[in-house]
This record gives C-alpha cells, structure tokens and sequence, in this order.
C-alpha cells in the first residue's frame, strides 16, 4: 500500500497558520500563544500526514519510569521527538 501526503499543501497550511499567529502576536491577543500554534500544527500535522500514513498522535508529556537502583533526575520528559522521513 503507498500513501501519498501533498506535502507543499501541508507546507501552505502551515505558513498560513504561522502568518495568523503573527497578526494576532502583534495585536497582543490572547490567543497568541506557544500552546494555541502548536495545537493548531499539531491538528494539520495530524489530519495531512499522520494519520494517513497510519502514525499515532505524538505525546508531550509523558511519565518516565525507572527500575529500582537506577537514578532519575524528571519523572516527566516535556516533548517527545521521532523521526519521519518523507521521500519526494
């Protein structure tokens, strides 16, 4: 099975979302915050790429457990990063 993302229209989605951020940021709204974008990313992201190559929703905090005799400095780790590649 191929899936096939546009990736220059998730591009456009994005940069579109960006410029709206920046308006609403010089206009001091509430709205413009680190969280509101990501979400909105994350949501095209999701709908555009993810979920038609069948990836699950990316986790930004998560508990990290250690076995006994190990040292951990956080329990809880703020972003979790993987690796996609896209061939074009």
């Amino acid at each position: 099975m191929v899936t096939r993302v546009k990736l220059d229209e998730v591009a456009n989605k994005l940069l579109e979302v960006g410029r709206e951020f920046e308006i609403l940021c010089r206009q001091r709204k509430p709205e413009c915050s680190e969280d509101n974008l990501r979400d909105r990313f994350d949501r095209i992201l999701y709908e555009e790429v993810l979920s038609p190559l069948g990836a699950p929703r990316p986790y930004y905090e998560y508990t990290v457990y250690a076995k006994e005799g190990f040292l951990v400095r956080h329990y809880r780790i703020d972003a979790y990063y993987g690796m996609v590649f896209f061939r074009v």
